[in-house]
């Protein structure tokens, strides 16, 4: 089995693992007299559409606000130097919001995280199985 075969078969494992544990969460919800969608966390940083919103809205206004001002304050009269002020203010606005995400990082799921390094140590234990092996048949 290739290496590519074998990562599509540990990541389905994962995600069947990970449907069951969510379905044995929502049963013991169900048991317990509570819905899962109410015990549920959210899936994103408190903050994110905050910011989505505030950059959003700074890519629609801030352009727009620099044009005009360049127009009437550092190029008078001259429209092309306005609009490549205009143009930089986008870029700098998108390359901001990119820092600050990669910034952010995100949130990890501890049970997530300690299943792909079960599923991990398992498919390193199943490959060194395989190795010993195949050097046993060869030396026979």
């Amino acid at each position: 089995m290739t290496d590519t075969a074998e990562a599509a078969r540990a990541v389905n494992e994962i995600t069947q693992r990970a449907r069951a544990a969510r379905a044995a969460k929502a049963a013991a919800a169900a048991a317990n007299g509570t819905s899962a969608s109410a015990n549920a966390t959210p899936k994103f940083a408190p903050g994110v559409l905050v910011k989505f919103i505030t950059f959003a809205i700074a890519v629609a206004t801030l352009p727009i606000a620099t044009y005009y001002y360049a127009l009437d304050n550092w190029f008078p009269g001259d429209t092309m130097y306005s609009a490549i002020c205009a143009a930089a203010a986008v870029n700098l606005i998108v390359l901001v919001y990119a820092v600050i995400a990669v910034v952010e990082g995100t949130t990890h799921d501890p049970e997530a995280e300690a299943l792909v390094k079960a599923m991990r140590q398992e498919h390193l234990a199943k490959r060194a199985a395989q190795e010993a092996a195949a050097e046993t048949k060869k030396d026979q």
